[in-house]
């Protein structure tokens, strides 16, 4: 998997074959042919390292005793930092991909997007975000994710500012998510 994200960083997706990840590891294309079956599972593979490693970016992020301080650094941290880290991969697994996923890369991305969910939930429990829709909650932030890293990604921030403007954002989509919430409660709307 790191020989086949190498040669996806190198040279990108179009070079990526059996053969070019059996010349990395040094191993005959059999070799790799009897580990994935084909070029389309070589791909869905990273887009599974690319879901591991995201959570285990997120996961490396402890939670404390402030549940919306541990929310804005997952996002921050977490998914930010796998992004920046891992740049091919994050645009395999979420902006484009040569193949449909299989079931187990979509497993495999909902398992990833539990992360966010229960530190949402812990937001909302603590009263840091207005409880109700966790998914209304979970889709504005991951959008907020996505969007970051893309602009990110394309250099698209100011230099030397990202981390900035990530910390920023989060932090105005969470308030402007409560102040929401607080307007909704004086109308009387749910």
């Amino acid at each position: 998997m790191e020989a086949a994200e190498a040669i996806v960083a190198e040279r990108g997706i179009d070079a990526l074959s059996v053969r070019t990840v059996a010349d990395g590891v040094g191993a005959s294309t059999r070799a790799v042919y009897s580990v994935f079956g084909s070029k389309e599972a070589l791909v869905r593979g990273l887009a599974h390292r690319a879901f591991e490693l995201l959570m285990q970016a997120v996961d490396a992020i402890p939670e404390t005793g402030d549940p919306g301080l541990d929310l804005s650094q997952a996002m921050v941290r977490g998914f930010r930092r796998f992004a920046l880290e891992h740049r091919d991969l994050f645009r395999l697994a979420f902006v484009w991909s040569p193949v449909q996923p299989n079931q187990e890369v979509l497993d495999m991305s909902a398992e990833a997007l539990t992360r966010l969910v229960h530190r949402i939930e812990r937001a909302q429990s603590a009263g840091v975000l207005p409880s109700g829709n966790v998914n209304e909650a979970t889709a504005e932030l991951h959008a907020m994710c996505l969007g970051l890293a893309t602009l990110e990604l394309c250099g698209m921030l100011p230099n030397d500012q990202g981390e900035r403007v990530w910390v920023d954002s989060v932090g105005d989509l969470l308030a402007g998510m409560q102040k929401r919430a607080s307007a909704a409660g004086e109308l009387g709307v749910r």
